[in-house]
């Protein structure tokens, strides 16, 4: 964006909410990228299918079991490793034959 004329260095209204924009665009989408990474595990899933159940009995066991159905996905995304502590190597052979 261009400054206005005689006014070098300074933003305008427009300026800023467009940086603005673009600043939380950028966070939502890294923090969507971060929350669609996350792959369920074992663990999660036995507990949602043994919970599914429970959501045809009431509303208010219904309300139970998705609340704890969400407990069960922070602590699930809290026990999964981070990436530094991962290790992964790619191992190929350094011959490979027509009947490999």
């Amino acid at each position: 964006m261009t400054a206005p004329v005689g006014e070098t260095g300074t933003t305008t209204r427009e300026d800023a909410l467009v940086m603005t924009t673009h600043l939380i665009a950028s966070f939502a989408s890294g923090a969507w990228r971060a929350l669609i990474s996350v792959l369920p595990t074992r663990r999660l899933v036995v507990l949602v299918v043994a919970l599914a159940p429970l959501w045809l009995v009431s509303e208010v066991v219904a309300i139970i079991a998705l609340a704890l159905v969400a407990v069960a996905v922070v602590a699930d995304v809290l026990l999964l490793p981070a990436k530094w502590q991962l290790a992964a190597q790619r191992i190929v052979p350094s011959n490979v034959g027509l009947g490999d």
